[in-house]
């Protein structure tokens, strides 16, 4: 079979790969094996069990790692094989690099690669590491078009607003068929129980309840997560974000136009919560979580002496607001909170209370309108490429044109929404007390203050005892202070 001037002892090894093992059964792999051992019992070769190498769901094109051929190369150059039985020698290599490389690892020890199926090579003779590398070269070949055609199909899945791969949460998927069962498409159809999972979560973000007591919720009730596991923050996190819940198909990180899936969540929350989420103060961790009302925002409360944010101190057994920056002023840090919440329940109780949270701004109104302008542009632009109308290098000019100033619009429309959802802010004009005091976390309660655009000061005040509610001033927008 390879003749040679001095024939060196066989040491074989088998080596098989399968690309995709979707459920992990290993199936294919161990067919692999039973018809490599077939064959090399034929020969008269015995591979012990530790010279099996195996790599199952790993594709060899891209040059992932690989770990049952890096153990493979390393056997061969310890010396331990000279010959490698595959099924197929594309089960052994797609990728160029490594081909090259492997040939140099095998001529070392002159050693053989021998097909179950296919052509075997001496490599450790110039033909046949030549002819290696030919049929090699074909096998890269035949799986960058391959490569091609499914990026292809890709790309026009995303154009239509299909989904690649599995159905995303939130979603059933429905198949539809013909009258022999064969499968024809699919369509992906709202989750009720999941989708309601998912505006629960934006609903909470808005309520400001961070992150981590949101995963901790979904997980004391025994809500699966995406994969079926439990919940993380970072899950929780990108379930909130995504552009889909809104109808919105992505591709390659990008908005592509709209998806063929319906939306989940109303667009205002949706844009609230992704102003939110990317506000650098976030609060994401139990850890961090806020634990006083008015402390780290000098737009909701500061010094009435030089306007600095307040921070909170203690002096004795006593925990103090006090002026962050000079020590101008320091007041009982739980009776200023208790003083600041009956005045904001007191103001939500009036006839006009709706009117702390509006907010007028013709320029974001602006930015609104345009940014819908731009994505209709979009997705026209795809509808023209689907149709055979523009080319695939003039669709990428006109989104690389659009995108830059859908994302300004979108972010100028962001800027001016308050931090409070809409259904908080319904729920604390119709039951101010009973809404206030429901909400468990810190930080929602401050996210209230701050949506309401109320302003408060402490100010300095002579010894004595007793807390002065006149040292506290409070004030509304366009409104002077109480």
């Amino acid at each position: 079979m390879f003749p040679r001037d001095t024939e060196l002892p066989v040491l074989p090894a088998i080596y098989v790969r399968i690309s995709q093992d979707r459920l992990g059964l290993e199936q294919g792999v161990n067919r692999q094996v039973e018809l490599a051992l077939e064959h090399a019992a034929r020969h008269g070769w015995t591979v012990p069990e530790n010279m099996i190498f195996r790599d199952n769901d790993i594709s060899a094109l891209t040059g992932a790692f690989r770990p049952g051929y890096a153990a493979l190369m390393q056997a061969i150059a310890d010396g331990k094989v000279n010959t490698v039985i595959v099924y197929q020698t594309s089960r052994l290599w797609r990728n160029r690099r490594e081909r090259a490389e492997g040939i140099e690892v095998l001529r070392a020890v002159q050693g053989r690669l021998v097909a179950v199926r296919g052509q075997s090579f001496d490599l450790s003779t110039a033909t046949g590491r030549g002819f290696a590398s030919m049929l090699g070269e074909q096998d890269s070949m035949e799986s960058e078009i391959k490569g091609e055609r499914v990026a292809d199909a890709a790309y026009a899945r995303a154009l239509e607003g299909r989904a690649n791969g599995r159905v995303a949460y939130g979603w059933n998927r429905e198949y539809i068929t013909d009258s022999q069962g064969r499968t024809l498409g699919f369509n992906d159809v709202e989750d009720t129980h999941q989708a309601d999972v998912v505006r629960w979560v934006v609903d909470q973000l808005l309520a400001r309840v961070s992150l981590d007591a949101i995963t901790r919720m979904l997980n004391e009730r025994g809500e699966p997560g995406p994969t079926g596991g439990t919940w993380g923050s970072s899950s929780v996190r990108k379930i909130a974000l995504r552009p889909m819940n809104v109808g919105v198909r992505m591709y390659k990180r990008e908005p592509i136009g709209e998806a063929a899936a319906p939306a989940i969540v109303d667009a205002g929350k949706h844009a609230m919560v992704v102003a939110l989420l990317g506000d650098p103060a976030r609060v994401t961790s139990r850890s961090g979580a806020r634990r006083h009302l008015l402390t780290y925002n000098s737009g909701l409360a500061a010094c009435g002496v030089c306007g600095s944010q307040l921070r909170v101190g203690k002096v004795g057994k006593h925990v103090l607001y006090q002026c962050g920056a000079a020590g101008c002023v320091g007041r009982n840090q739980a009776k200023v909170d208790d003083y600041a919440e009956l005045v904001f329940i007191e103001r939500m109780l009036r006839p006009d209370a709706a009117a702390v949270f509006a907010r007028h701004d013709n320029s974001a109104h602006d930015a609104r309108a345009e940014a819908d302008e731009l994505r209709v542009r979009l997705a026209a632009a795809a509808d023209d490429y689907a149709d055979g109308v523009i080319t695939r290098e003039q669709l990428a000019r006109i989104t690389s044109g659009i995108r830059p100033k859908l994302e300004r619009a979108e972010e100028a429309a962001r800027r001016s929404i308050p931090e409070v959802g809409p259904d908080l802010m319904r729920n604390m004009i119709a039951d101010p007390e009973a809404t206030w005091r429901g909400l468990d976390e810190v930080s929602s309660r401050h996210a209230l203050l701050v949506g309401a655009g109320m302003h408060i000061r402490i100010m300095p005040v002579g010894r004595g005892p007793g807390f002065n509610p006149r040292s506290i001033k409070i004030s509304w927008p366009g409104v002077g202070a109480v």
